[in-house]
């Protein structure tokens, strides 16, 4: 009969024998494991690097200015090169005897689109009225008006208007009193300042009706709607030197 101690000896031989190589399985199945998820992580981070590298950046999103808008008034078309025409119209504006409505004038298109309309003549509406130009005060000047090559038929006629657009970016400005831009600003186009004759009830605003004016080609009909006059300066609320008593006043149209 085996002791138990004899028996206690063999079971702890045995042990031996069978445990070792299960801890060094296990030990080795660890170590592999842990390799293994290093491995991997590296590779993705590696792959993600190279992702980045050859993927080119963002392009940054810039603003893209367009041309600036201005109406040339008393022309058909556009006259500058560094400019395109948008549309060609005709002038409107309140008319001289209203006291309400606009007070600015605008340049209507020669193709209007007509929404919902009544086609009559209703009691609370704003109206708008053709603009004409009014030089016959200066009946007794040998040039009948400041404006060229035929001054005297523009009396009573319609004024026609453009709208342009500057080639490039740019700000336009109306210079009062000048013939030529100042500093680097390029001229659109130059001729006498207007608005309505100072005593009548309706307010307009001043506008830069070009030297070489022209009338609308639609027809002449003295109506008297919305009227245009040269714009003199008056001394002593302005400076003199440099204005001059009861002088008509040039003006440019620029863009830079």
């Amino acid at each position: 009969m085996i002791s138990a101690s004899k028996l206690r000896d063999s079971l702890a031989k045995f042990h031996q024998k069978l445990g070792t190589p299960l801890i060094l399985v296990g030990v080795m199945f660890v170590m592999m494991t842990v390799t293994y998820f290093h491995q991997t992580t590296r590779i993705s981070e590696l792959e993600k690097r190279a992702i980045q590298q050859t993927t080119p950046p963002p392009t940054p999103r810039v603003a893209v200015r367009s041309g600036a808008i201005y109406t040339q008034w008393g022309k058909r078309n556009c006259t500058s090169r560094r400019s395109t025409q948008v549309y060609s119209g005709i002038a409107g504006g309140t008319h001289f005897t209203h006291t309400g409505a606009g007070s600015n004038y605008l340049c209507l298109t020669m193709n209007p689109q007509w929404g919902n309309y009544t086609n009559i003549n209703e009691a609370a509406t704003g109206l708008i009225y053709g603009v004409e130009y009014e030089v016959s005060s200066y009946a007794k000047s040998k040039t009948f008006g400041m404006f060229a090559p035929k001054p005297y038929a523009l009396q009573d006629q319609d004024v026609p208007c453009a709208v342009c657009e500057t080639n490039k970016p740019a700000s336009v400005l109306m210079i009062p009193g000048r013939k030529e831009c100042v500093g680097k600003w390029k001229m659109e186009y130059s001729g006498y300042l207007m608005t309505e004759y100072y005593k009548h009830v309706g307010r307009t605003e001043y506008i830069c009706v070009d030297k070489e004016a022209e009338a609308d080609t639609k027809g002449y009909e003295n109506k008297n709607g919305a009227l245009l006059y040269h714009v003199q300066a008056v001394v002593g609320s302005l400076p003199s030197p440099p204005y001059e008593n009861y002088r008509e006043l040039t003006c440019v149209v620029c863009s830079k």
